[in-house]
């Protein structure tokens, strides 16, 4: 449908003066570009198009926005622009933030109706980047306010002159939602969606998504169309965003669009890099474990020991010094005050939120009656205390006492029964007074020395209704406000975990990105399945990114219930390369020599930002078989993991295109040893070009190092940590001349660490070193092993 043309707002087009990025103007198209990808706007058609300058391809066209449409696509299209014709005007303006420096182009739509406002598109572009960022906002020309709920920013074609095959479709997963690969190109996604497909020969990936999220959910839908692709990008509220008579508004919120990325991984990755720029987020390392007080007292979860209390967590830390476990990593200990509304008329401690109600409650038992002197005590003992807030569920006499901190300032169906994660009457996180109230609260348990918190039932601060004291809050702006607050008070060296399983009316989103630093993504269960290690594997190149993802809290030593080795050290494993937390439900008064050791062996963890990518997963589609950790050019670190419930051989290609053959993307004219940590023997010497083999039962996991051949001594791995050299090992030097391989170690006290050492035809003659050291010869392997009597870095060196 042709749309009336408007005339440029006295904007000088030509060129922007801002290197890299440009907008000019030929006739009725408006065009934003820099070296990589172009922007073209018909102001007459009320259209864009995006070009990829590398390849020249038109790779979006037909585009148009709309916002708070009403009708459907068919009925709006039908009805609305003969009889309300649309005008399109632009402006300019530099832009530059935390992604960069370049040019925002504003389109300003007016549609002929006494009663529309007039709506924004925002078109960014950056002078270096190869992706753009789409906004939205709204002037508000009208006598009254507009409340804006929907905006649809992107609603095109990908055009494609030949077949689309052999598609494939990811969804953005958050909390407990599934995260899958699908076949096809069709997908309706909440937070961002990808697909990649042939277009005859030539591979094609887009990502789009969230870029920015401060009060609209996003969603990215795409669809196979007639020559090519659609794409529709949807920002929306349920309660949406106020805007006042003669005032424009400009969200926050933005997209993110990357046409030009053709690897999967590589386009994935560079999504949750640039998110994560935006929005400042670095969630904390869970560098750690956690006991849970709550899954441990569980008798069908964990032991059935009564801890969950303060006396019973500071008992648990007693424990935990007694076995030497903090030589490796402190611990963590939750207490969880969730005593629910069932009894005691719906009286609870949430809401009150101090000592005399956590006692009244008993959470607080001597000789720690208050949240201070428990913090104390754990710290004096080398832990870290963390405890639990359900989110938006007051007790009954808390909501009596501040009606007007509740939504809507209403009270009137606190008679109700409820469920307990369905109250009727709940917090209104933004009202300045409750505001307040928590803020002081947060800052109260920061000076006695509280270091994390748990939230449950994130659901319940979900407020489709809306009933906010701050006119202009959204349902997703006051969701995240709960948290932000609890950010200002307790600090940013806390640790924020948003247990989000959902709910009927609570989408899975990522509402708290840049604030809240782990999600769960299963429900309460202490076992293992290998579809909790799919859904987060999936999630890569946000894990540790944007948040830390974990399951619930493990039995890993459960007296009823022991694992076997096997099971153990695949639990261990995959849930230290896939998840960003190992939460517990089992107390250290459980854990046998055996389960300690192997233990110990995965702390310390991943650093925050690196990625460990699910290699085959293009092959695999749902569930991956090998995950892959970059250490550097030529050292990998592999984990194989069987989801099979049968014996079974994987093999692991080390080289070619990852995407298409699930390699490991190594030289094949390089040759590798691969080393397997847990059995502590080298598997195979492969070439590059081929793929190394392992034997797995049922669902195992191994954990392997793949290391170039060089042509000197070189060192394959150690038994300290199944990063095996990774974390626990620096300044690997070979000095050619001298010919000795020397590095620094941390040792642990009263354990002896052996470094296996390949000759490479060279003999090892001595071994020099800061603690007791000796050296254990085989064929083609030196065995070095060092040991000292306190935590220490050790350097060493081997004399060939």
């Amino acid at each position: 449908m042709k749309m009336m043309f408007a005339s440029l707002l006295s904007l000088m087009l030509a060129c922007t003066g801002l290197a890299g990025t440009t907008v000019t103007e030929a006739g009725p198209v408006v065009t934003i570009a820099n070296q990589k990808i172009s922007v073209q706007f018909n102001l007459f058609e009320g259209t864009y198009q995006v070009t990829d300058l590398a390849t020249g391809d038109i790779r979006v066209k037909n585009a148009s926005f709309i916002y708070d449409r009403g009708f459907s696509k068919a009925e709006y299209e039908k009805r609305v622009p003969k009889t309300y014709p649309a005008s399109y005007a632009v402006e300019q303006e530099p832009l530059a933030d935390a992604l960069g420096k370049g040019v925002r182009l504003k389109i300003f739509k007016t549609i002929a109706h006494d009663y529309r406002p007039i709506e924004i598109l925002m078109i960014d572009l950056y002078d270096e980047a190869d992706f753009i960022a789409l906004g939205f906002g709204i002037r508000n020309r009208l006598s009254f306010p507009v409340r804006l709920k929907e905006a649809i920013v992107c609603d095109g074609v990908i055009p494609e002159k030949e077949r689309v095959t052999s598609a494939l479709n990811l969804n953005g997963g958050a909390g407990q939602a599934k995260t899958k690969l699908n076949k096809g190109a069709k997908i309706s996604s909440l937070n961002m969606a990808f697909v990649t497909y042939l277009a005859g020969e030539k591979r094609r990936s887009v990502t789009a998504g969230a870029l920015q999220t401060y009060e609209f959910m996003k969603e990215v839908r795409f669809a196979e169309a007639k020559g090519g692709l659609s794409l529709e990008l949807l920002a929306s509220d349920p309660h949406g965003r106020l805007i006042d008579p003669g005032t424009d508004y400009i969200s926050r919120d933005r997209f993110y669009l990357d046409l030009s990325t053709s690897d999967g991984f590589a386009s994935l990755e560079k999504y949750g890099q640039t998110v994560r720029a935006a929005h400042q987020a670095a969630p904390k390392v869970y560098s750690f474990p956690t006991v849970c007080g709550w899954a441990t007292q569980n008798r069908g979860l964990g032991s059935g020991i009564p801890i969950n209390n303060t006396a019973g967590m500071v008992e648990e830390m007693d424990i935990v010094q007694q076995s030497g476990f903090l030589n490796y990593s402190p611990v963590a200990v939750r207490v969880e005050p969730d005593y629910y509304c069932y009894g005691k008329h719906g009286n609870t401690q949430q809401g009150w939120y101090d000592d005399e109600h956590w006692a009244k409650y008993n959470t607080l038992r001597e000789p720690y009656p208050t949240f201070g002197s428990f913090c104390a005590a754990v710290a004096e003992r080398g832990g870290i205390p963390f405890t639990y807030f359900q989110v938006g569920m007051p007790s009954n006499d808390f909501a009596l006492e501040h009606p007007d901190w509740m939504l809507n300032n209403d009270i009137s169906r606190l008679h109700l029964f409820h469920g307990h994660n369905r109250p009727p009457v709940s917090y209104d996180p933004t009202d300045p007074g409750f505001k307040a109230y928590m803020l002081a609260m947060w800052q109260r348990l920061r000076a006695e020395g509280m270091k994390g918190i748990k939230f449950d039932y994130p659901e319940t601060g979900w407020h489709p209704e809306g009933g906010f004291e701050d006119p202009y809050a959204t349902t997703l702006s006051a969701y995240r406000s709960y948290y932000e607050t609890c950010r200002e008070g307790l600090g940013p060296g806390a640790y924020l975990h948003e247990r989000l399983l959902g709910g009927k009316h609570c989408p899975l989103m990522e509402a708290t990105l840049g604030v809240v630093d782990l999600q769960r993504v299963t429900g309460d269960g202490s076992g293992f399945d290998p579809e909790m290690v799919s859904k987060i594997g999936l999630r890569w190149y946000k894990n540790r990114v944007l948040y830390n993802y974990y399951p619930d809290s493990k039995a890993i030593a459960k007296p009823d219930r022991p694992l076997t080795q096997t099971q153990l050290r695949t639990w261990l494993s995959t849930l230290y390369m896939v998840s960003a937390r190992l939460e517990l439900a089992s107390s250290f008064r459980d854990m046998s020599p055996e389960v300690l050791h192997d233990l110990e062996r995965v702390y310390p963890v991943i650093p925050d930002n690196v990625l460990v990518r699910p290699v085959d997963l293009f092959q695999s589609l749902e569930d991956p078989n090998i995950y892959a950790l970059d250490v550097e050019l030529g050292w990998q670190q592999i984990l194989v993991f069987n989801h099979d419930k049968k014996p079974k051989e994987i093999s692991v290609p080390l080289s070619a295109d990852p995407m298409t053959t699930g390699s490991l993307g190594l030289d094949p004219k390089k040759s590798y040893y691969v080393y397997d940590f847990w059995n502590d023997a080298l598997v195979d010497t492969v070439s590059g070009a081929t793929a190394f083999t392992v034997s797995l039962e049922k669902g195992q996991a191994l954990m392997v190092s793949v290391r170039e051949k060089v042509n000197h001594p070189q060192v394959l791995s150690t038994d300290r940590h199944i990063l095996q050299g990774m974390l626990d090992m620096k300044d690997v030097v070979w000095d050619a001349k001298k010919k000795t391989l020397s590095a620094t170690s941390s040792v642990v006290a009263g354990e002896s660490y052996t470094i296996v050492v390949a000759s490479n035809g060279a003999a090892a003659r001595s071994v020099a070193s800061s603690a007791k050291a000796s050296l254990k010869k085989e064929k083609g392997l030196v065995r070095v092993v060092l040991e000292s009597p306190e935590n220490r870095e050790v350097s060493w060196t081997v004399q060939f």
